[in-house]
């Protein structure tokens, strides 16, 4: 199975839930607690670590993963210690060809 369907099963699987008591800065998250398959939250996380780019929000750097049509990061410093995932619809400025992983354009295999 590829990278590339590997993320996106992971990322369908989830329940999205949308951040109401942030609604002015609109996003979703999933809990690992809610994940049917800890091995599979596991790899998403340690995947985003490894094919994330750094960028700043509020003063704070984050790595952020560029996937289709969101941005997703982790609130925690280690994949590790992660146990919610944040996601956010990207921006037509920032949906620039450097800030997705090369693996979705090659569509890597395991």
């Amino acid at each position: 199975m590829s990278i590339v369907s590997l993320a996106n099963s992971f990322i369908n699987s989830q329940e999205w839930i949308f951040a109401k008591t942030m609604a002015d800065i609109p996003h979703w998250y999933c809990l690992k607690q809610n994940c049917e398959n800890l091995g599979d939250w596991d790899w998403f996380v340690r995947f985003m670590d490894e094919f994330g780019v750094i960028g700043e929000f509020c003063g704070r750097q984050y790595k952020y993963l560029y996937w289709g049509d969101y941005r997703y990061w982790m609130m925690d410093p280690t994949p590790e210690q992660c146990d919610l995932i944040n996601r956010c619809l990207i921006s037509d400025e920032d949906k620039r060809p450097e800030n997705y992983p090369s693996c979705i354009k090659t569509g890597l295999d395991l």
